[in-house]
């Protein structure tokens, strides 16, 4: 390759903007050594290696060396500079610190257990010489274990930063009002906002709502779960730019109390939510329902999360979906999550289970992308009704239907045919998950498109999640998968229970879950056998095809040369042949 001076390579390399990008391909490690082959690719690659500045300490210490030093009385060892620096020090500071777009810091992830001391950040405050140190921060990660620690993100803040996440602490000396007065003074153009916490939202839903207030521009906000109360809701719906409302489950985040949101009635008004087409909530199916009949529901909405605290009867599942369908037009993702708890009672064992009619209202989101449903027991549903599910929603990318219900009780109502109308109907599909029996009472499929209901594999399907299914027969499962699903495709096993669905295990149901879980391991050792035989017979399955259609290749060319033959032979001419047109004596 002529990378020559003269080159058209060397002068579109010479062009800084395509330079940065295509640093922006390397690792660190690359683009350190970029640093070093000339001054105008050391800018351009220092730009790239000091963006994203996931340990403040290695930045710190271009002011002065640190050390670590041992507290006695802390859980922590502490980093502190191990001189004083003056303007000098800060003037080659900022030849790297005005390149940093966005910082991440998390004491609770250090695996040195070691902690940039407050020493040190009062030594930073004290000396510098620019009120912003980091001036052209955009996004700022400070996931502080102390309310001292949290308040020194303040050294950071300034108005160019759009993006801010925080572990948030509260304490009498230092009230979160305080920290909140101060976000809004040096921060006032947020537009992601993201809010952890371990605290009942009610104990802090004045001081947050004084937050979002103050921030007009935000586009998106995520808490706890938990935490979306009716105050929050109703003063996030006046955000103009708002777009996305979520919470998260993870523990990092943090977590409120189920109390908090189980009386869910926010009182909205004309022009609510004017922007929102990503919303999670957790709440009631009742109280979710009658948001929607108040015609608060956005009719812009394309991702709907609802995690569902209380067993209702089916008949409020559909009344739901069918009030929903009416409003959200363009729904592509609808997520329905009911998990059993402590506090709140699972399905009675006399309700009827959910099933397919007051789930077909879903249907009326004809561009639907993803759907997940997780319920506590098994669905009532029949392969006739997933034929009428696959064959209305030709867009779809993901399907978890209820692969892992809790009650295990119940045996599935369906079988591994269940996977054949997906594969038909559904070419775009990614993830596909079902509760079913897999054994060997259904017949291998043989892929044939000339009948009217063809059989023919996946074309984009990534992993088969089965969850909690019944397995039998290892062979026969998994030469049935490999006639339809493609090279690269995963069976997923296991389930979220007893943890996932917050579950204690007592006295009086310890020995219910031990049994459930027995049976549950026996099937995921099955399926993980499966997993393990599924790529090596898909690459036959292949092989084979290819070797067939190859055949019918040829049959259909011999066919044809006969047909000349006896067209000649009807036209009275002789059977000579030409170059390439008879058949090849050995």
């Amino acid at each position: 390759m002529d990378a020559s001076p003269n080159s058209t390579i060397a002068r579109v390399l010479d062009i800084p903007e395509i330079l940065e990008l295509v640093f922006s391909f390397l690792d660190k490690d690359l683009n350190k050594n970029n640093i070093t082959v000339c001054k105008k690719w050391s800018e351009l690659a220092m730009n790239i290696v000091w963006r994203d500045v996931n340990c403040p300490r290695r930045l710190f210490s271009l002011l002065a060396p640190m050390k670590r030093r041992v507290e006695r009385y802390d859980v922590y060892d502490h980093w502190v500079f191990s001189k004083t620096f003056g303007v000098p020090d800060w003037t080659r500071f900022m030849q790297y610190s005005r390149r940093v777009r966005s910082m991440h810091y998390d004491e609770r992830a250090l695996a040195t257990n070691s902690i940039i001391s407050q020493e040190a950040f009062d030594e930073m405050s004290r000396s510098r010489t620019n009120l912003n140190i980091l001036p052209n921060l955009r996004s700022l990660v400070w996931l502080a274990t102390s309310v001292v620690r949290m308040r020194h993100s303040l050294l950071f803040q300034h108005e160019s930063i759009t993006s801010f996440t925080v572990y948030l602490h509260h304490t009498e000396l230092y009230p979160l009002s305080a920290f909140v007065q101060e976000v809004l003074l040096r921060m006032p153009n947020l537009l992601n906002l993201d809010l952890r916490f371990e605290r009942p939202a009610r104990e802090i839903e004045r001081e947050l709502i004084e937050l979002f207030a103050g921030l007009p521009m935000l586009q998106r906000v995520v808490l706890p779960v938990y935490t979306l109360t009716s105050k929050i809701i109703e003063q996030l719906s006046k955000h103009q730019h708002l777009g996305t409302i979520q919470f998260e489950y993870v523990n990092d985040q943090g977590h409120g109390e189920m109390q908090d949101v189980v009386d869910w009635d926010p009182q909205l008004g004309e022009g609510s939510f004017p922007a929102l087409w990503d919303l999670s909530l957790s709440t009631k199916i009742p109280a979710i329902t009658k948001f929607i009949h108040n015609g608060y529901m956005p009719s812009s909405l394309k991702s709907l999360y609802i995690h569902v605290l209380a067993a209702v009867p089916v008949e409020s599942v559909s009344h739901f979906l069918e009030m929903l369908s009416n409003s959200c037009k363009h729904l592509t993702h609808l997520y329905l999550d009911f998990f059993t708890s402590s506090t709140i009672s699972p399905t009675p064992p006399e309700w009827p289970r959910l099933n397919w009619a007051s789930l077909r209202p879903i249907l009326a989101f004809p561009q639907l992308i993803s759907l997940e449903l997780r319920w506590d027991r098994p669905l009532d549903i029949s392969l006739s009704d997933i034929e009428e599910m696959a064959s209305q929603w030709p867009h779809l990318e993901t399907l978890l239907l209820n692969c892992e219900p809790m009650d295990m009780t119940i045996p599935p109502a369906l079988d591994l045919r269940a996977l054949l109308p997906f594969a038909r109907h559904c070419p775009k599909l990614v993830e596909l998950g079902l509760y079913m029996t897999a054994s060997n009472d259904i017949p291998v499929p043989q892929l044939d498109y000339h009948t009217p209901t063809p059989t023919k594999p996946f074309s984009s399907l990534e992993q088969i999640t089965v969850g909690g299914s019944r397995i039998t027969d290892v062979g026969h499962v998994a030469m049935f998968l490999s006639q339809i699903c493609p090279v690269g495709c995963t069976v997923a096993y296991g389930v979220a229970w007893p943890d996932g669905y917050g579950v204690v295990e007592t006295a009086g149901n310890a020995e219910e879950l031990g049994r459930m879980q027995e049976d549950a391991t026996g099937n995921f050792q099955r399926w993980e056998e499966v997993n393990r035989m599924l790529p090596l017979l898909v690459r036959l399955r292949m092989d084979e095809r290819k070797a067939r259609e190859d055949v019918q290749r040829e049959v259909e060319d011999l066919r044809i040369r006969c047909g000349l033959l006896a067209e000649r032979r009807a036209a009275g001419g002789k059977l000579g042949f030409a170059d390439g047109e008879g058949c090849v004596p050995f």
